[in-house]
């Protein structure tokens, strides 16, 4: 009996892991087509507005939210630190 429990359990908690994974990937398509509308502003305020990358990023960072939000941010505040070195040594 008390095998039977622990078999349902192990069952039970794999599907619900599963399950957690899957509403993870589930957000992704939507994410990706975010980062690549984004990538695009940020590519024409380079182009035609002759922004600054960082700044750029920054903006970018305030008009997308979440993951992809926080990713321009990310990249935005490294650039910042590299002050003068390459950005591949910072």
């Amino acid at each position: 009996m008390l095998r039977m429990l622990a078999a349902v359990l192990i069952v039970f908690s794999g599907a619900g892991l599963g399950f957690a994974v899957a509403e993870g990937f589930r957000h992704r398509p939507r994410q990706l087509r975010q980062l690549q509308f984004a990538l695009t502003v940020l590519g024409s305020e380079i182009r035609f507005r002759q922004t600054p990358l960082p700044q750029g990023l920054q903006a970018m960072a305030a008009a997308t939210g979440g993951p992809v939000g926080q990713l321009f941010a990310d990249l935005a505040r490294v650039l910042e630190r590299a002050e003068g070195r390459s950005v591949s040594w910072a």
